[in-house]
């Protein structure tokens, strides 16, 4: 992780304490300057996490507020990493992937990265739609970008452009996440354009694993895009206890959970 992206995770992390900072502690905060802090704050409004006010910024709501990669990505990390490790041990030399854009994702991709630096990795081939799995792994692999209409508050792709290259590659093993997972409607995402690429990539994988920490069960977002018994394996962290995850197993789900 970058000097940059430390200190926005750091302002992240005490504006969901504080909920409203102005620019002065923000900047004294995280030691960058005022003018930085502004543009900082700017982009946290412009994806929806917050509002601007006089001389500062508020967090919002959870109820009102959008979908943002960059707080979802300081939550949960060591779940996330647990999780990235066991999906890890699935993948083998020769294997033609697809990663989306998910957070938990991302922990899988920097896990790969530390496969293919020690070399116990080779000739795996990963589809995207994730800007940042993208600029993570292409040094060290070769790297498809299902190209689209860029949506920055998730890191991605997405759209029609995006949707035909998906149709005309097939996948050994495929990884999602989840922004819910409920025991009647099954693995659901906030948005529609996920939903419809997450279900192009599953007709055409081999196999189907879900990546999702336990606070994503019992969950509803907006839209499901696959049953429960629609995908291979779903890998969770421990934090649920195992007669919870009862109602899901019943309804075909098949979980694994990891050690936090």
């Amino acid at each position: 992780m970058t000097k940059i992206e430390l200190r926005k995770n750091k302002l992240l992390e005490t504006l969901q304490t504080k909920q409203k900072m102005n620019v002065q502690e923000a900047s004294e905060l995280i030691g960058i300057s005022p003018a930085t802090t502004r543009r900082f704050f700017s982009q946290l409004a412009a994806e929806g996490i917050a509002v601007r006010i006089h001389g500062g910024i508020q967090l919002l709501p959870d109820s009102t507020r959008l979908y943002s990669y960059l707080l979802s990505n300081i939550k949960r990390v060591s779940e996330k990493a647990a999780i990235a490790a066991r999906a890890v041990e699935l993948v083998s030399s020769g294997d033609l992937l697809f990663l989306d854009s998910g957070t938990t994702i991302l922990k899988m991709a920097e896990a790969l990265e530390v496969k293919f630096k020690a070399k116990t990795l080779k000739d795996v081939i990963i589809v995207t739609n994730s800007l940042v799995n993208y600029e993570k792994l292409a040094p060290y692999c070769k790297v498809i970008l299902a190209g689209g209409e860029v949506r920055l508050s998730r890191r991605d792709t997405f759209g029609h452009l995006a949707e035909k290259i998906l149709q005309s590659v097939h996948m050994h093993k495929a990884f999602f996440g989840a922004d819910a997972i409920h025991p009647d409607k099954g693995l659901m995402a906030t948005d529609e354009w996920t939903c419809r690429m997450n279900g192009l990539v599953s007709k055409n994988s081999d196999a189907v694993y879900v990546l999702a920490d336990s606070e994503k069960f019992g969950k509803s977002s907006l839209l499901s895009y696959s049953p429960l018994n629609g995908v291979d394996l779903i890998i969770t962290d421990n934090g649920i206890e195992d007669r919870d995850l009862e109602p899901y197993r019943t309804k075909g789900a098949v979980i694994e959970t990891v050690p936090t």
